[in-house]
């Protein structure tokens, strides 16, 4: 019997990946969530989304119950204990990665513990996002629509049992199906894929050189990153998955299978930071080919592209008819937000191409041309860093960001030539993006305010000003934005995204942001506040566990997860957080 959906909560379902694609595994033991390929790829199993979506339950016969779920350590491999009448089964989840290229499948080890239990495999056959219309089945397995699923059981229709004794496995596998028909794996093949699988994950966080607070938090986040990583190119998508929703019920629902330059930018200055050297190289270089305009794209850039780095069209953001994960709808496929003006990531590209390694000329020459665009676009409205849906409007983190980017630059060519004139125009714009701030940014009681609206609005990206601020030495209006933001939009250690004097062109309603609440920590650890920083930590980190995996947004009262998760933001942010721990006490 098919379980996961939405009977369970988010937060019981642990994330397998392999730098390709992610899938989501319920702790009753069903794949509720995995598109074959890529992360951005239609969607074979999605009951996460509908109660009739494509799923794959492997476990004890019967009624599904929940287990637990742990990672074996410093891996993305997951085991899910599940009980039986008379028996336990350790099912280990996992998609063989050798720490280079996707292998796109997902390979299930079950193994008795104790006992003797009735496995059954359980298939509802999906494709991109609809039921499958086109299904074989044969003594060892089943096919629909580009996937084959290997079981070690004949099928009955789409499902099939087999009865084991202690001691004894089972491997059932999902995945694209090729050319010419795949072999079944067998356990002897299976484990052999778990250890490499298991050493190339810790080969992989085996040079992290971080060593302070909240070690652990920080390993479980760097392999969560690593999972969102498009290994061929280095992309780092928000999140693997669609429509997850930022209120029960609500229309707050959004495809996060893309890469957003801001995320990009971030896991580059974190994996540089952190040790992952490697990592961050392949990912600037995605970046500085998206800077350079590889994909035909000239300034403005798009705030976000798909894996390979090519835009998407805003225009394909549709609605698909199905329930939503506890009847939220809509459930949508592509992202608007793909032509919308954002002038916040900006600054985040250009910390992201300077960390590390040395700018390449060409790099230098696709930052002047991006300096000399924003000497003129930063009087423009936009969107902003949180995408709104209503209007374009004067937002004070976007002309923050753009006095970060200018003032940045004009150091940078100063650096490389005193007599450089290309810098005059761009200080010059910077010094009138500072007066704006002065005059329109400032809030009545002090500190900054989302944009010049009635309403006195609050927005939490300005928690971070302490990193751009464009009055060196002026620690009062920091100190009063930190306040405001952590009064005004705090509930216990979590931070919502801004107030409801804030119009996004939305219904209001959502829960706080887990990026927005590690923010807050980083912040008041700039401040020297360190026990209030620590307080604030200590508790976001156990609202991740037991698996230490972050979603888009909880919950501040009852700690649900909502949003789509993983979440790169959150991860990023705990990390960023965890770094500025490290020179205060502990």
């Amino acid at each position: 019997m098919i379980g996961g959906g939405d009977g369970l909560p988010l937060r019981d379902r642990g994330a397998i990946g392999d730098t390709g694609t992610v899938a989501l595994v319920a702790a009753d033991g069903t794949v509720d969530w995995w598109c074959p390929g890529r992360f951005d790829a239609p969607a074979a199993f999605f009951r996460l989304l509908d109660p009739q979506g494509g799923a794959l339950r492997v476990g004890p016969a019967g009624v599904p119950h929940p287990g637990r779920q742990t990672y074996e350590p410093s891996t993305n491999v997951l085991h899910t204990r599940l009980p039986a009448p008379e028996g336990e089964v350790d099912l280990i989840d996992f998609l063989p990665w050798n720490g280079k290229r996707p292998s796109g499948r997902i390979v299930r080890l079950l193994t008795v513990v104790w006992g003797r239990v009735d496995v059954e495999v359980d298939v509802v056959a999906g494709r991109a996002f609809g039921p499958s219309r086109d299904v074989s089945t044969w003594s060892s397995g089943m096919a629909f629509d580009g996937v084959v699923v290997h079981t070690p059981c004949a099928m009955d229709g789409r499902r099939g049992r087999i009865t084991l004794e202690c001691g004894e496995r089972a491997v059932v596998v999902a995945e694209p199906q090729g050319e010419r028909r795949s072999e079944a794996l067998s356990v002897e093949g299976a484990l052999d894929l778990v250890d490499r699988t298991t050493t190339a994950w810790r080969s992989h966080v085996g040079p992290v050189a971080y060593d302070g607070p909240y070690r652990h938090e920080v390993e479980r986040s760097l392999l969560a990153l690593g999972a969102l990583t498009y290994g061929p190119t280095g992309a780092v998508v928000a999140a693997p998955t669609s429509s997850l929703p930022e209120r029960i019920g609500g229309e707050r629902n959004w495809d996060y299978r893309y890469a957003w330059v801001a995320d990009a930018a971030g896991a580059v200055r974190t994996w540089y930071d952190t040790g992952l050297i490697e990592e961050a190289e392949t990912t600037r270089s995605w970046l500085l080919r998206i800077l350079a305009g590889a994909n035909g794209d000239r300034f403005p850039l798009r705030p976000l592209y798909d894996v390979e780095g090519l835009p998407l069209d805003p225009a394909d953001e549709r609605e698909l008819p199905l329930r939503g994960w506890r009847g939220s709808q809509p459930v949508r496929l592509g992202n608007g937000a793909a032509g919308q003006l954002q002038l916040d990531f900006y600054a985040d590209l250009l910390d992201g191409v300077l960390a590390g390694a040395a700018l390449p000329e060409d790099g230098w020459d696709a930052l002047v041309a991006m300096a000399d665009w924003l000497t003129e676009m930063w009087r423009q409205p936009d969107h902003g860093i949180w995408q709104i849906r209503s209007e374009p409007r004067h937002l004070t983190s976007s002309k923050l960001a753009c006095w970060y980017s200018l003032d940045r630059m004009v150091q940078l060519a100063r650096a490389r030539d005193p007599l450089d004139l290309a810098a005059v125009p761009w200080r010059a714009a910077a010094r009138e993006v500072a007066a704006w701030l002065d005059e329109h940014g400032r809030a009545a009681g002090g500190g900054l305010r989302a944009d010049p609206s009635p309403g006195d609005p609050v927005e939490a990206h300005l928690v971070q000003l302490g990193r751009r601020n464009p009055w060196p030495g002026d620690e009062a209006t920091v100190t009063k934005t930190v306040d405001r933001i952590t009064a005004r939009l705090g509930s216990g250690p979590f931070v919502s995204r801004y107030d409801d004097y804030f119009a996004d062109g939305l219904p209001a309603g959502e829960g706080a942001s887990v990026a927005c609440s590690f923010w807050a920590v980083e912040a008041l650890a700039g401040l020297g506040r360190w026990d209030e920083a620590h307080e604030r930590m200590e508790t976001l980190c156990r609202f991740s566990r037991p698996l230490g995996l972050l979603p888009e947004q909880a919950d501040p009262v009852s700690g649900e997860f909502l949003g789509n998760l993983p979440h790169a933001g959150g991860h990023l942010a705990l990390i960023r957080a965890a770094l500025a721990l490290v020179p205060g006490p502990r």
